[in-house]
């Protein structure tokens, strides 16, 4: 057994700051308090003026993502190896198909990528092109991560002989938006001469969280062969000025102007 005796630090967690002392065995915390006695062949380590937490989580990076003919600096290896020199010690990272690639393909193929990874990781998963084989592909991947996830607590479980619960803490239901910003934007579109359509969509943007505080809409525009989040995402820059009008006259309707 290796023991390690981080001492006079301010420990933090998510109640309160206080000094303490940090006794570990085996990676797992045993012990946190005052004046702590250090065990027989335990290094200790003086943590005086520095702060003792626990490690961080980096729920939104791109290892190594290809992305319009070149490839981000940090692969998995010196990314998360930089992460946890800064206490991050788990990120969250998104898969993100090519088009028309299959979601079980691209999932694989991260997978691949992270093998050499210095931490935990875990995956987004980003929608970038449909059809039935997508949607059918969404169900086995969120089935076999659930599995993977209680396989994982298990695994956990056992090496620490602590009792793992898993249980939601919270979801994200679809979010309807305003009926007369929907409207505003419907009429300000068939005033400006565009067509426009209601679409359903999985975005998870700042405008369904700011939807449950005050009426709020969304406008998308067209993009080339309705691909997004990927490097080939391309809109005409007519598109682009129509949607921003679209917007402007709907924004004045709304204002009584």
């Amino acid at each position: 057994m290796t023991s390690l005796l981080i001492r006079g630090g301010t420990v933090v967690n998510a109640d309160r700051a206080f000094l303490a002392d940090v006794l570990t065995r085996d990676g797992k915390i045993i012990a946190v308090g005052e004046n702590l006695t250090t065990p027989v062949g335990a290094t200790a380590v003086d943590a005086g003026g520095q702060y003792v937490m626990p490690g961080g989580i980096d729920p939104h990076t791109h290892m190594q993502l290809p992305f319009m003919g070149t490839v981000t600096m940090d692969d998995f290896f010196t990314g998360t190896a930089t992460a946890l020199a800064g206490g991050t010690t788990s990120i969250i990272d998104f898969v993100i198909p090519s088009p028309q690639q299959p979601l079980m393909e691209a999932y694989q193929t991260w997978r691949g990528w992270a093998e050499k990874s210095a931490s935990d990781y875990s995956f987004h998963m980003a929608i970038t092109w449909w059809d039935e084989s997508v949607k059918r592909d969404m169900g086995t991947l969120v089935d076999q991560m659930a599995d993977e996830v209680k396989a994982c607590a298990a695994r956990l479980s056992t090496q620490t002989g602590l009792p793992i619960q898993i249980e939601l803490v919270s979801s994200y239901p679809a979010q309807g938006f305003h009926a007369d910003c929907i409207d505003a934007v419907a009429r300000a579109a068939a005033k400006l001469g565009y067509s426009n359509m209601s679409v359903v969509s999985g975005a998870g943007h700042d405008a369904v969280y700011r939807a449950k505080l005050a009426p709020t809409g969304m406008i998308f525009i067209p993009c080339k062969d309705g691909i997004s989040h990927n490097e080939i995402e391309d809109a005409k820059a007519e598109h682009l000025a129509a949607g921003c009008n679209v917007l402007l006259h709907a924004m004045l309707e709304r204002a009584g102007t």
